[in-house]
């Protein structure tokens, strides 16, 4: 009898969790689908939906639901893809792409350690190439790591982001604000960092050849080790100043 009673057990502990499963799944569906629908209420919905149950259940749907996020903001207004680096123009963000952009720069807020690890343990990546993200306002996001190469972040607002060995290379972040952002080893060959504004931006150790800095406003920022590239004859006075490395055309 009780080995009876313990085998209809198992058999509905293994229902209830199959059961789990498959609610879950349809949750992710669910989200996947309300992503694709005409009303903008509805596609800020399942954006939500799926940060949801990433926060739920992390080690099944964390990254599952963040490519999907990282999916939806690349490909939704897909229109930028050269290695030019100029902006696209100066509308606002469209609100779900900020919206998915939010998810994504907050995914490690108050769960830091735990979603890392994570994303450590399955070798994953942010990856927003190509999108366009003009007009959004970012501020305190976290994006190091990030595959952000030839993304529109013209007029955006980052400052207080974390961006650290983010991949930025061809990216246009001209007349943004990105005051005290930390791009430690950031590779930003080619970058339009124009008329942007990066006080107190930590840069050591970035790699910015043929970068676009003209106009920008560095007061305070840190070059240490930075690599830029300069008129010839003033790179000797320039590397002293900062204590960066840099190379002349």
């Amino acid at each position: 009898t009780i080995i009876l009673a313990t085998w209809r057990i198992t058999v509905l502990n293994r229902h209830a969790v199959a059961a789990e499963g498959g609610h879950r799944d349809g949750r992710f569906e669910k989200g996947a689908e309300m992503m694709s629908a005409e009303e903008l209420t509805t596609r800020i919905a399942g954006i939500a939906a799926l940060e949801r149950l990433a926060k739920d259940y992390p080690d099944d749907y964390h990254v599952q639901c963040t490519k999907m996020i990282c999916a939806f903001v690349r490909y939704r207004y897909f229109n930028f893809e050269s290695e030019n680096a100029q902006p696209l123009g100066t509308e606002k963000c469209p609100p779900e792409i900020e919206t998915a952009a939010k998810v994504i720069g907050h995914r490690h807020m108050k769960r830091n350690r735990k979603i890392r690890k994570i994303e450590k343990k399955q070798e994953y990546q942010i990856d927003l190439s190509g999108s366009n993200l003009s007009g959004a306002f970012l501020r305190n996001s976290d994006f190091s790591f990030a595959n952000l190469e030839n993304v529109q972040f013209h007029t955006v607002e980052l400052s207080f982001s974390n961006l650290v060995e983010a991949k930025l290379s061809y990216s246009c972040l001209s007349s943004s604000e990105l005051s005290d952002v930390d791009r430690t080893d950031a590779r930003l060959l080619g970058a339009n960092i124009s008329n942007s504004t990066l006080k107190r931006a930590n840069l050591s150790g970035a790699y910015m050849y043929e970068a676009n800095l003209s106009e920008a406003n560095l007061a305070g920022a840190n070059l240490s080790k930075a690599i830029l590239q300069v008129p010839s004859g003033v790179a000797g006075t320039v590397a002293m100043t900062l204590g960066g490395r840099f190379a002349t055309n």
